[in-house]
């Protein structure tokens, strides 16, 4: 496993994680999740199988830049002045490419989960050339599937200055994404690692703005639908949107998991989502 980091041509460091060897799988997080939170059931998979996992901290996640500018002000994002956003899905998707660029690899199949399905779509739109294939997993960029209600009450909640109060904010988040599989005790243990080892204490308002700047859309997203596959829980907030997002891609894979939310309990579907993403490297 090689861990490093990239500096982008606005001078935005990206950290990465790089595992294995063999066709690349670049996987990019969701909202403020860094690479780290792919769990090992599917990174083993995938380089077992005979792949390079690249595993990607988003800008202001992580190990990468943290947002130091001047305070964003989403309600004029929100009035139409998508310059008020400090980056859009199109950086990001530029930060994943010069990972990429780094470790010298022409093209790879792109997982994104939640927001970074949305950068998997960017992805598509400006370099064609380099996906092999597309993975979303809760996720439907596009499709009406941006933050819901219940999502925005939590995360646009002030910021937690103590760690008690973080471990408690991230504990409504996971109750919110694992849905019926949420369990108080591997709850709390789960959010305090979130909270101790990767420093997630809140939402960075930078992401926010970058979905209320808009997502991208997936009319053409690959040459052949036959490489884009959908994945996502029949309880997640996402569901309608994926199911509409799956009908504009009749030629597309979808997986419907029954009984899970927004993100996966351990081992949980993970091993049937590493089979699934294999089948589409394989084409």
């Amino acid at each position: 496993m090689s861990r490093s980091s990239v500096t982008t041509a606005d001078g935005t460091t990206i950290a990465y994680t790089a595992t294995g060897s063999g066709p690349a799988i670049v996987l990019h997080p969701g909202v403020s999740m860094p690479g780290a939170s792919f769990p090992p059931v599917l990174v083993d998979a995938l380089t077992q199988a005979g792949h390079t996992g690249v595993a990607v901290d988003p800008r202001v996640t992580g190990d990468s830049t943290a947002y130091e500018g001047p305070a964003i002000d989403l309600g004029a994002i929100m009035g139409g002045d998508a310059a008020a956003a400090p980056y859009t899905f199109h950086d990001m998707a530029g930060d994943a490419l010069a990972v990429l660029d780094t470790l010298g690899i022409e093209s790879a199949t792109w997982v994104g989960h939640s927001m970074g399905g949305s950068v998997v779509a960017a992805v598509g739109s400006i370099a064609p050339e380099r996906v092999d294939g597309m993975v979303f997993l809760s996720s439907a960029p596009g499709f009406g599937a941006g933050p819901t209600p219940e999502f925005l009450e939590l995360v646009l909640r002030e910021v937690p200055t103590d760690r008690e109060a973080a471990v408690a904010w991230r504990m409504d988040v996971s109750r919110w994404a694992m849905g019926r599989h949420w369990e108080e005790g591997p709850g709390r243990v789960r959010a305090e690692w979130f909270v101790d080892e990767l420093g997630w204490w809140g939402i960075p308002t930078a992401h926010l703005a970058a979905f209320l700047v808009g997502l991208p859309g997936v009319a053409s997203l690959t040459p052949d639908e036959r490489s884009t596959m959908l994945v996502f829980g029949d309880e997640d907030d996402m569901t309608a949107g994926g199911r509409a997002m799956a009908e504009a891609l009749p030629g597309a894979t979808v997986i419907e998991l029954e009984g899970y939310a927004h993100w996966f309990p351990e081992p949980g579907p993970w091993p049937e989502i590493a089979q699934a993403i294999l089948r589409v490297t394989s084409g």
